[in-house]
């Protein structure tokens, strides 16, 4: 019924109608509907237009991410969950963008579209329109490697004061020296100003802790180089007094909750941290992390405080397998393909708990898209609670590279490939070139089994989780990647 009105409206000369019409559209699934989508999407009327694409939207929730390491789905995926409503979406783009030149509009329209854009090109490739796909593909290429917020990650010591039983990084400090050196601390600094960095992401470990910490700052400072702080801001007030901008832009405050549960003390140091940091020009964001024993009494005494302090963002994650297997961790395998599961219950009571209070939630590690129901999915989707693509492949596969204590790096904080010294590298570039191909192989690979029958894996909608627990389960499964160690 809801396809025949949507026809009949789409035809009407009123611009309210073919709103309508295409408003109707939004939960009618089928190829026909599609159909209908794409030539409301090439409406003259903006209200129009944008109706049909905020209709899409609500249909393939998943469009609005930006996709990684895209290939053809094959037959066994497009008969699953989600393969068939691609398969719908992609015939109609393709009856749609039929004549060169003649639909340039609805073209653009569909650019507008993250998770289209692939599609888009492969049509025009199918239809002998090789430049045109070229054009596009090229520009989505730069925007994936632009490099006007380049950054590095230094952990310039794994020690730290707490041992959080689901901390990623235990015994990450095993093979190196305690603290990166004054000497090499300059060295790292003077190396990333060479390289146009602008932004050094500062963890570990817990940076706080860090023996030249003040040095750092100074010398970031000097070079104009924003430091983002990460930390559980258990920190003394000798640290609080250097906490300010500039060079420090922003705090990534660790809420945790472990510690704050047991001691007031923890907690009335954080709050004056935090206090102290937004008085001197910081942007205070709180971090928290969702293991097994979370629940509402935990993370509303988290969001209070957060409210408290008019902290307005809360940047949350999974707890996930860290590279070496020694932490506590949700098992959120047991939930993928599920239509009603533990996870999506708790995350549907956490997301209800932040927008209650006001609260923006950004999503710091993926998980699997198929762990939470639809409407779970469309919900987390309109906002930054959730995200299903690791960000490593950006800039070259060097958005996450990290250097060590003793100047080796990482592909990522918690991918412990351990590759030469910063400063035996002439460019960011050649670093990216070294730890493209392990990458390339964490991101092609399943995260679970039932991934290989799933569009949304093979489209670049979803990696299954952060690559991290795929290089642990990668090395687990003594699986070589494709990477020499010049350290061994």
């Amino acid at each position: 019924m809801n396809l025949e009105l949507a026809t009949v409206c789409l035809q009407d000369a009123d611009e309210r109608t073919r709103r309508s019409g295409a408003a109707l559209l939004a939960s009618e699934i089928s190829p026909e509907a599609d159909n209908l989508l794409m030539r409301a999407l090439a409406d003259p009327a903006d209200t129009v237009w944008q109706t049909a694409r905020a209709a899409l939207i609500y249909r393939y929730p998943w469009l609005v991410i930006e996709p990684s390491a895209v290939r053809p789905a094959p037959d066994s995926a497009l008969d699953g969950k989600y393969g068939q409503a691609l398969s719908n979406l992609r015939q109609a783009i393709g009856q749609a963008l039929r004549e060169p030149g003649s639909d340039r509009t609805l073209r653009d329209r569909l650019l507008t579209i993250p998770g289209a854009i692939p599609d888009v090109i492969e049509v025009l490739q199918s239809k002998g329109r090789i430049e045109e796909a070229a054009e596009i593909a090229g520009l989505s290429d730069a925007a994936g490697n632009r490099h006007a917020s380049r950054q590095i990650m230094m952990a310039p010591t794994y020690r730290c004061n707490l041992t959080c039983s689901y901390c990623y990084a235990k015994n990450f400090g095993d093979g190196f020296p305690p603290d990166m050196t004054l000497e090499d601390l300059k060295a790292a600094v003077s190396w990333a100003a060479e390289q146009g960095i602008r932004r050094i992401i500062l963890g570990g470990g817990e940076p706080t802790v860090y023996t030249h910490l003040p040095r750092l700052f100074e010398l970031a400072k000097e070079r104009g180089i924003a430091v983002h702080l990460t930390s559980n801001c258990l920190y003394p007030t000798a640290v609080r007094e250097i906490v300010k901008a500039p060079p420090i832009p922003e705090l990534v405050a660790h809420y945790e909750q472990e510690r704050m549960s047991v001691a007031e003390s923890a907690a009335g140091l954080f709050t004056s941290n935090i206090e102290a940091a937004r008085a001197a020009g910081v942007n205070v964001l709180i971090r928290y992390t969702l293991t097994a024993q979370s629940g509402p009494d935990e993370w509303r005494a988290m969001m209070d405080l957060a409210q408290r302090l008019s902290v307005g963002q809360i940047n949350y994650a999974l707890a996930f397998r860290g590279c070496q297997d020694l932490n506590a961790h949700l098992a959120y395998q047991q939930s993928i393909g599920s239509d009603s599961s533990r996870l999506d219950e708790l995350l549907a009571a956490f997301c209800a708990d932040a927008a209650l209070r006001g609260l923006r939630l950004h999503l710091s590690k993926p998980f699997p898209l198929c762990s939470i129901k639809m409407e779970s999915l469309r919900a987390m989707l309109g906002g930054e609670a959730l995200r299903a693509s690791c960000a490593i492949h950006l800039d070259d596969f060097t958005r996450n590279l990290t250097i060590n204590p003793d100047l080796s790096t990482f592909p990522c904080n918690g991918i412990a490939i351990r590759g030469p010294r910063i400063i035996e590298l002439t460019s960011i570039e050649e670093a990216g070139r070294l730890f493209a191909p392990a990458i390339r192989e964490l991101m092609m690979t399943p995260y679970v089994d039932a991934c290989r029958h799933c569009a949304l894996w093979y489209r670049g909608f979803c990696q299954g989780s952060c690559l991290a627990e795929h290089y642990l389960i990668a090395r687990q499964a003594g699986n070589p990647l494709q990477i020499q160690d010049p350290c061994e």
